[in-house]
């Protein structure tokens, strides 16, 4: 059978064993790992053809997997990173990090590995008035508009209580990208809070808007292998014009503190921007 796996309207049309669908089509990791993602069924020409066998292997426009979870996930990699090259052909650049929005603005919250805090801030700024949880681990921004326009619900992962209060939200409506932080939260009581320059914001951003598309980061198959980059010299141009003017516009921080004191901050720097 034939299925239209699609984010924000881009798609890779697959086709895969019958048995092999209901196996896919709940997996909580689609959500998880590809922003925005919808599987529908389909009768387009396949890009992609999914089959069984003994041992996990991709091959040109052919992947071939065992059924085992670990060969779903990295199938779910592979088009995730086919989804990315098709979405910045169309200036949607993949970011991974949390956002949060305050009314009609996004706030990003993004650094440079797991575990500094970022998912918790998000989740302790949402239960404030004005605040919407709007995406973890991964969020899309559209280079052209300026805006946050999808990104993936909390991981199980990062959801360290079930009782947890998440309201989180699609982005239905872009959010306007108005702030940018680099959070490290602890339990200093102190705040430490830096303004970044632009030069410094563009160099991390560029980074954090390419990593899913390059070579060098794209790793799969419980990452035993690579894969080439999917990059090209048409998207790497317009990324970095569209990058650039995202930092020349919004304001960007570096701030280290515990939540309460960093929350303030962000929301004495909201405040000021209305």
């Amino acid at each position: 059978m034939q299925i239209k796996i699609q984010s924000l309207k881009q798609s890779i049309i697959c086709e895969l064993p019958n048995e092999l669908f209901e196996q896919w089509h709940d997996y909580y990791f689609w959500a998880e790992y590809i922003p925005a993602v919808s599987i529908t069924e389909t009768k387009s020409k396949p890009e992609l053809i999914i089959a069984t066998g003994k041992k996990f292997k991709w091959i040109d426009n052919n992947i071939t997997i065992t059924g085992s979870e670990q060969d779903i996930r990295s199938t779910i990699v592979i088009i995730g990173t086919l989804l990315e090259q098709k979405r910045q052909e169309s200036r949607l650049y993949q970011i991974h990090g949390a956002a949060i929005g305050y009314g009609t603005k996004g706030i990003l919250l993004i650094g440079g590995m797991s575990g500094l805090g970022k998912t918790s801030l998000a989740i302790a700024l949402q239960n404030s008035p004005k605040y919407q949880f709007l995406a973890d681990e991964k969020f899309i921004i559209d280079g052209k508009k300026h805006t946050i326009v999808a990104g993936c619900p909390i991981s199980k992962d990062n959801l360290k209580t079930d009782k947890a209060s998440i309201h989180h939200r699609t982005t239905k409506k872009a959010a306007k990208i108005s702030l940018i932080l680099f959070p490290i939260i602890t339990n200093e009581p102190e705040i430490t809070a830096h303004k970044y320059d632009t030069l410094k914001l563009f160099w991390h951003l560029y980074e954090e808007s390419s990593r899913d598309i390059r070579g060098l980061n794209f790793l799969f198959n419980d990452f035993t292998e690579t894969r080439n980059s999917l990059d090209t010299n048409g998207i790497m141009n317009q990324r970095l014009t569209d990058i650039k003017k995202i930092a020349d516009k919004v304001p960007a921080y570096y701030i280290r503190g515990n939540i309460a004191s960093v929350s303030r901050f962000i929301h004495n720097l909201m405040k000021e921007s209305t």
